[in-house]
């Protein structure tokens, strides 16, 4: 998430929506996870956005060792929005006083 907000600039809302983690196997070992963000996945959010004003996609995440051993999978949906459509749509729920 933060990284796309530093990529995507102020003109868009992103923010983790949901996740779930499945755990293969203990771990005591300095893991990592590397979350990959393409030209064609930034190309694939920009139009989705500009077409529907916001957008959710999910991916498929592990954390591993040195040796590429998996110890935990983890499903992650991310939110994009244009900003101005973003605090419309807030504008809209938040009750009236």
């Amino acid at each position: 998430m933060l990284q796309l907000i530093r990529i995507l600039g102020k003109d868009y809302v992103v923010w983790d929506k949901a996740a779930a983690i499945r755990f293969r196997r203990p771990c005591t070992k300095t893991l990592q996870m590397h979350f990959q963000i393409t030209e064609e996945l930034l190309e694939k959010i920009k139009i989705e956005v500009a077409s529907n004003k916001e957008f959710e996609f999910t991916e498929k995440l592990q954390w591993v060792d040195k040796e590429a051993k998996v110890y935990a999978e983890l499903e992650k949906t991310i939110y994009v929005a244009d900003k101005q459509h973003y605090l419309a749509k807030r504008k809209l729920k938040s009750p009236k006083k």
